[in-house]
């Protein structure tokens, strides 16, 4: 009786388990996680019904699905895709909390971004984006959408910084896109790349714009931005999820 937690929405051992679906992973996905972050999907999915069509996979199993339709994997256990599946992964943001994995590159533009179009250097475009209010965590995370002209010749660093009148108010920065995942230098030419930012926010400040800087580290130790590029935020952005 003791684990039964069916009347326990508060229970900290599934808030696992919600952060994966607050992500909305698409029906029928397999989902690689950590040991505790299975065992909490599963409970929420199955026992709980929330999502019946998911299902929690072993890296032994990944390389299957990568051949297949592909998978998902937490922010958690992305370390463990490389060791899984080898070098040939693509990869991309769904959100906070999960990483679509798969073969081939994907090369649709995506609908319903937010007006943050901007092209870095003739090699890598920022299609636009999307902001959302996260409903496990409370954060909002900052998805970018790029889309790569040409194969980049560079791995670019991306800093993303939430602002309020000019005035930078958080910051975070990937040494590669996707969490740290998936080099430029990997993508090829057509491929489009969803890239997740997730802010605290300040109590009591609301921020106003968004800006975005593709940079990266010389052998000095120095730092060279490729471009840099400010956004206004719509007073009313889309809903979160």
């Amino acid at each position: 009786p003791r684990a039964d937690a069916s009347d326990r929405p508060d229970d900290t051992g599934l808030v696992p388990a919600w952060a994966i679906l607050a992500d909305d992973p698409p029906h029928g996905a397999a989902v690689l996680t950590t040991y505790d972050e299975g065992l909490a999907l599963s409970y929420v999915a199955q026992i709980w019904g929330k999502r019946p069509d998911l299902t929690v996979i072993t890296p032994s199993q990944a390389g299957d699905r990568l051949a297949g339709a592909g998978f998902v994997v937490t922010e958690a256990a992305l370390p463990l895709v490389p060791g899984a599946v080898g070098a040939q992964a693509r990869y991309s943001a769904l959100g906070r909390t999960l990483i679509a994995v798969y073969r081939e590159p994907k090369r649709a533009e995506p609908a319903g971004l937010l007006p943050w179009r901007h092209d870095f250097a003739g090699t890598i475009r920022l299609l636009g984006g999307q902001l959302r209010q996260n409903a496990v965590t409370g954060e909002r995370v900052v998805t970018l959408a790029w889309l790569a002209l040409a194969p980049p010749a560079e791995d670019w660093s991306v800093s993303v910084r939430l602002t309020r009148a000019g005035s930078d108010l958080e910051q975070r920065d990937h040494v590669h896109p996707v969490f740290g995942a998936y080099p430029m230098t990997r993508w090829a030419a057509g491929e489009v790349v969803w890239d997740a930012y997730p802010f605290k926010q300040p109590a009591g400040l609301v921020a106003d714009g968004v800006t975005v800087i593709l940079y990266r580290r010389t052998d000095d130790g120095s730092f060279v931005n490729l471009d840099v590029v400010h956004f206004a935020i719509p007073a009313t952005s889309p809903p979160g999820n």
